[in-house]
Formats: structure tokens, C-alpha cells, sequence
């Protein structure tokens, strides 16, 4: 079995990733190249997904003494299944923007828990056909292209989705009311993080709002990452 430490700075460098497609998503949008956004969207949900299944394994690991059986399955569904990594997400930001039970998910949620997110992705990047109930391709079925599956609407607001998240996930952090269980994530997840999530992203949810400002009532302490120093 491979080095914890090694899927810790995994984890890191995941959830940078992750900001760098989100961005890129935000500039894309801006640039009215809507399908590309919308596409890079879904992808930083899939690999904040990742970021946070990393973080799990790592906490598992450390805290819960997993067997090497149960790290084997685990790892490679993280790297194997871009649905799981969509729900991972999905499930996340049920929890920290939403707050009620996932059957009540919103309808910009519910799909990424479902598993559609995976098609959206391909459907906003590749000219194809839609698909029978069985999730088959239909070769009798209507041409799907990118550019207008994927409308500036829709967009809009799986960016706004993730960026509502970040927003909410780091302000939390910085305050001591959300905890972060590796230090490569935590180190990322700073006053210059928020600036640059605000410079590319002004949309924000009123949920998000309402959030981030129970939130501001907290101090930010003056060290967030004095746990692992």
C-alpha cells in the first residue's frame, strides 16, 4: 500500500487543482464560451469531490486504523468513478448550503447525487445523441451539441455552485467553525484563496449569503493552521 502521506499531499494539490478549473470555468463564462464553462464546472465539483474523498482517507487512516483491504477499494473508487466523486461533492454542499435531508436536495444538487452529472459533462463536450431510459445511446435520438446543451443559465449556476461552496467552506475555516483534516488543503484555504474566488466570481446564492453573513459574526482566529505547527 502506497504512502499516506503521498494521498495527503494528494488531497492538496486536488483541491488546487480544483480552484485553478473553477476559475477557469468563471473566466470561460465571462468569455460567453458557456458549454467550456460549464464543463470545467462540473470537473472542479468532480475534483473537489476528490479533494474531499482524499481528506476522508486520510482521517480514516490516521484515526480509524482502516485495513489495507478497505484502503485498496477506497483509493481506487477515488480514482476510478467520476460519479462518486460528483455525489462526494454534491453531498458536501448539501450539507453546507443547503442543510436539510438529501431527498430535499435542490434541483442543482439532486443530479450530481443521482449520477447526471457525469452525462452533463460529456453533453457539454461532445457533439453526440441523447440516450434511451436504459441510459444507452439511441441512435434514433436527437443530435446533442454543446454549445446548446449547456446555456448560459445552467452555467451560471453550477459555477455559483461551487464557488458558493469554496466561499462558505474557507470562511468557516478561517472563523474555527468548519474543520479542514489535512494540512495540504488547509495551507490553500486563506484571505488571498477568498479575494481570488471574489476577483472571478461576484454571483453568489442567497442562501450563500445568508451563510457567509452568520458566519462574519464569528472572529477569525489568528491562526488557522496552529494545529499542525
Amino acid at each position: 500500500m502506497a504512502s499516506t502521506n503521498k494521498f495527503e499531499e494528494m488531497a492538496g494539490l486536488a483541491f488546487e487543482n480544483a480552484l485553478r478549473l473553477h476559475i477557469d470555468s468563471a473566466r470561460s463564462y465571462h468569455a460567453e464560451s458557456f458549454a467550456t464553462a460549464y464543463q470545467l464546472s462540473i470537473t472542479a465539483s468532480e475534483e473537489l469531490g476528490k479533494a474531499l474523498l482524499l481528506q476522508e482517507y486520510v482521517f480514516q487512516t490516521y484515526f480509524n486504523g482502516w485495513n489495507d483491504v478497505d484502503m485498496k477499494d477506497f483509493l481506487i473508487n477515488i480514482f476510478s468513478n467520476h460519479r462518486t466523486k460528483q455525489r462526494v461533492f454534491a453531498h458536501h454542499a448539501n450539507d453546507f448550503l443547503k442543510r436539510h435531508h438529501l431527498k430535499n436536495a435542490s434541483a442543482l444538487i439532486n443530479p450530481l447525487i443521482r449520477g447526471v452529472g457525469e452525462l452533463d459533462k460529456q453533453n457539454s463536450t461532445y457533439v453526440g445523441l441523447t440516450r434511451t431510459k436504459a441510459g444507452k445511446v439511441d441512435l434514433n435520438g436527437r443530435i446533442i451539441l454543446p454549445r446548446l446543451f449547456a446555456q448560459p443559465q445552467k452555467a451560471k449556476r453550477q459555477i455559483t455552485l461551487n464557488s458558493d461552496f469554496l466561499q462558505v467552506y474557507t470562511e468557516g475555516f478561517l472563523r474555527a467553525v468548519y474543520g479542514v483534516d489535512v494540512y495540504s488543503i488547509a495551507s490553500l484555504m486563506d484571505e488571498d484563496m477568498l479575494e481570488i474566488l471574489r476577483e472571478n466570481w461576484t454571483f453568489q446564492s442567497r442562501t450563500a449569503k445568508q451563510i457567509l453573513q452568520e458566519l462574519s459574526k464569528h472572529k477569525k482566529v489568528k491562526n488557522p493552521l496552529s494545529d499542525w505547527e
